[in-house]
């Protein structure tokens, strides 16, 4: 969360689950979708969380309370990513259909759909400053639109030994100057 308090896992048991970063437990239980649970989100003041999944949705909750206050339907296969734009007014959700649908928050209703992945979107992110969305699709291919009428600014395609081979993240630096990609999924190995 934005004051670092409480962490958001999605699972596949079809929950979301808020933590206790001091302690460690469980705060909240969230249950709504019907399949994997892909990505999570809070908004930047920390009164909202998005989730995404499997189920083909994005759902909105209300972290005060910890209910669903919008289901957001749109998209035609799995959800990969969610992410709120820095003023909380929008909310983007990139998926397996090679789409990213921005959303009204207040309404929950799509206000664009961004198009020109030829893969599923893997990660989406807004500029720290609101201006830009940035939308990573394997293999390596980051797609930059202007937040604000979707208009494409950029298509960048990293050279294939240095594709992105499984998912994809993408972040901007904290002046937005600078646009980082790398592999959603990275393997953890124990001894």
């Amino acid at each position: 969360s934005p004051d670092g308090s409480l962490v958001a896992s999605g699972s596949a048991d079809e929950t979301v689950r808020l933590w206790e970063v001091s302690s460690g437990t469980e705060r909240a239980l969230l249950r709504g979708h019907t399949n994997d649970v892909q990505g999570v989100a809070f908004s930047h003041d920390g009164s909202l969380l998005a989730s995404c999944g499997s189920d083909v949705n994005v759902m909105l909750w209300d972290l005060e309370s910890g209910t669903a206050i919008a289901v957001l339907e749109g998209h035609t296969a799995e959800v990969n990513e969610v992410a709120f734009s820095p003023d909380g007014t929008l909310l983007a959700s990139g998926g397996e259909d090679t789409t990213v649908r921005l959303w009204d928050t207040v309404s929950g209703e799509v206000k664009r759909v961004l198009r020109g992945h030829t893969r599923a979107v893997d990660g989406v992110a807004f500029s720290p400053d609101g201006k830009w969305l940035a939308a990573v699709s394997h293999p390596g291919e980051v797609r930059i639109w202007d937040a604000a009428d979707g208009k494409l600014l950029h298509a960048l395609k990293s050279p294939p030994e240095d594709s992105i081979t499984d998912g994809g993240s993408v972040c901007f630096s904290p002046d937005s100057k600078r646009l980082a990609t790398g592999p959603r999924r990275v393997p953890i190995a124990s001894t």
